[in-house]
C-alpha cells in the first residue's frame, strides 16, 4: 500500500508548486499496466497510485515518462499498456499529474518550468519498440524518426538562452547494460 521511496521523498523533501516530479519509466515493473478485468490488476496498479499521490493537495506537477516496462517490456500488447497507464493516470482527476508524451506518442513535449527552465520530454521506448506503436497513420504530432528530431533541434534553438532538460527513460549514452555493454556472466 505504499512505495519507501515515494514515502522518503514526502518526509524528507519539501513539495508545493514549485515543485516538479519525473517518474523516468518503468513505473509498473515488470509489464505495464493490465487490463483491470485480471485478477491482479489492484496489485499491479499500487506503485501507480502511491506514485500519483506524492504531491498530495499541492498543486505539484507530476510527470509520468513511459519506460520500456511500461511498454511490456517490448511486447504485443505494449501500445495498450501505455493507453491504459494514460487513461487511469487521467482517471484519477488531478490535472497536475499526467503521463507525457500522450497517446503512445514519442514526443518531444516541451514543458516550461519557468522562464529559465525548459524539460523536453521523449518516449525512449517508442524509438525502440518494434510491435505495435503510433506510427505515420497516426494522430502524434510528429509520426517519424526524422520529424521527432526535427522539433528537438527548434525545440533546442528557441531555448538557447535557458537552461534545458531533456527526460527520458533510456540514456543518451551509458556503460551499463542499456548501452550495450554487458558483463562476461550477463552474456553467458
Amino acid at each position: 500500500g505504499r512505495h519507501p521511496v515515494v514515502s522518503a521523498v514526502k518526509n524528507h523533501i519539501p513539495i508545493g508548486a514549485k515543485t516538479t516530479i519525473l517518474f523516468l519509466g518503468d513505473n509498473l515493473y515488470k509489464t505495464g499496466l493490465p487490463d483491470n478485468s485480471l485478477l491482479t490488476y489492484d496489485i499491479a496498479k499500487a506503485p501507480l497510485d502511491s506514485q500519483i499521490q506524492i504531491g498530495g493537495k499541492n498543486k505539484t506537477n507530476i510527470y509520468f515518462i513511459p519506460g520500456n516496462h511500461d511498454w511490456v517490456n517490448g511486447g504485443a500488447d505494449g501500445y495498450e499498456a501505455i493507453l491504459r497507464a494514460q487513461s487511469y493516470i487521467d482517471m484519477m482527476g488531478n490535472k497536475y499529474v499526467t503521463q507525457l508524451p500522450r497517446d503512445g506518442c514519442p514526443g518531444p513535449v516541451e514543458v516550461k518550468i519557468n522562464d529559465d527552465i525548459t524539460l523536453v520530454i521523449l518516449d525512449s521506448q517508442w524509438w525502440l519498440h518494434e510491435k505495435d506503436k503510433p506510427g505515420i497513420e497516426s494522430d502524434c504530432p510528429y509520426k517519424t524518426e526524422a520529424e521527432v528530431l526535427t522539433q528537438l533541434d527548434d525545440i533546442l534553438s528557441k531555448n538557447t538562452s535557458k537552461l534545458v532538460l531533456v527526460a527520458m527513460h533510456h540514456p543518451f549514452k551509458s556503460n551499463g547494460p542499456h548501452g550495450g555493454f554487458f558483463t562476461l556472466k550477463q552474456h553467458v
